[in-house]
C-alpha cells in the first residue's frame, strides 16, 4: 500500500477506534444507572416491605429481573465492543508500523 492509502486507513481505523471507545463509555454509564436503579429499588422495597411484605418480594423480584436482563444485555455488548476495539487497535499498530517502515524506505531513496 502507498503511503497515502496507509495514512487514510490509519485515519479511518482511528475514527473507528474512537466510536467504539465512546460506545463502550456509554454503555459503561448505562450500567451504572442501572446498578443506582438497583439501589434505590432496594430502599423502595425497605419501604413497602413494611406495609406488605408480599407484595414488597414479588415487585422485588420482577423488577430486579427486568434490571439484571438489561444489565447482561449491556454487558454482552460491551465484550462484543471491547473485542472490536482491540482488534482495530491491533490494526492501527499494523498500520502505524507499515508507515514506519515506507518512511525508512523513502528516507533511503530521498
Amino acid at each position: 500500500m502507498g503511503f497515502a492509502a496507509l495514512n487514510m486507513r490509519l485515519l479511518m481505523l482511528t475514527k473507528r477506534q474512537s466510536t467504539l471507545e465512546l460506545q463502550l463509555m456509554q454503555i459503561s454509564n448505562r450500567r451504572q444507572v442501572l446498578a443506582i436503579a438497583s439501589g434505590e429499588l432496594g430502599e423502595s422495597i425497605a419501604e413497602l416491605m413494611q406495609e406488605d411484605k408480599e407484595m414488597a418480594v414479588i415487585a422485588y423480584e420482577s423488577q430486579s429481573a427486568i434490571i439484571n436482563a438489561q444489565d447482561s444485555l449491556l454487558e454482552s455488548k460491551q465484550k462484543n465492543l471491547e473485542t472490536e476495539l482491540k482488534a482495530v487497535s491491533n490494526e492501527v499498530e499494523s498500520v502505524e508500523k507499515q508507515l514506519e517502515k515506507n518512511a525508512k524506505q523513502f528516507a533511503i531513496f530521498g
